[in-house]
């Protein structure tokens, strides 16, 4: 298959909260099979399609997961306790079980899928709701600098996977 080249000085912010999906559930799950994501394809379709339902950009999904855990899917320390995907913080007084990792409490789920479930709802109730709708917009409150993160890398990083995903 032959895919396009992506210029990478050239990467457009992207809306990925109520916007039009850019990928379809065939290149959502191709793309997770790729990075080997512990799920089933009927549990990539139902996450493709809550993503849908919630108007999230599936492959923002893919490209936060691929940074915040990397490749294969699921193979960090921290995911593999937590089965949290886009590692959501949990403040430490929280009731439902959490994970806590060098000081910090995250959510644990019982499946990847209900972790990507959250992290869907997350990203929608969170962001989505303070009209964060874009790249640019959401990546420095969700991986803020103060955190060590280099967030224009983990910016460009986002936008580069998203392009990838959606031109294959």
């Amino acid at each position: 298959l032959a895919t396009k080249t992506i210029n990478r000085d050239v990467l457009p912010d992207v809306t990925v909260i109520g916007g039009e999906p850019m990928i379809t559930v065939t290149q959502f799950i191709a793309s997770m099979q790729r990075h080997k994501a512990p799920l089933s394809v009927i549990e990539m379709e139902r996450v493709y399609r809550l993503a849908m339902w919630l108007q999230i950009e599936p492959s923002f999904l893919i490209a936060l997961w691929k940074h915040e855990g990397g490749s294969p899917f699921g193979s960090s320390e921290l995911q593999q306790q937590t089965f949290n995907p886009l590692n959501i913080k949990a403040p430490l007084n929280e009731w439902r079980t959490i994970v806590q990792s060098n000081g910090v409490a995250f959510y644990w789920y019982e499946s990847f899928q209900l972790g990507l479930f959250a992290g869907v709802l997350h990203l929608k109730n969170h962001y989505g709701a303070r009209g964060l709708t874009t790249v640019r917009e959401i990546l420095p409150v969700f991986a803020p600098a103060r955190d060590g993160n280099n967030v224009e890398a983990y910016i460009r990083s986002v936008l580069e996977d998203i392009a990838y995903i959606k031109n294959r």
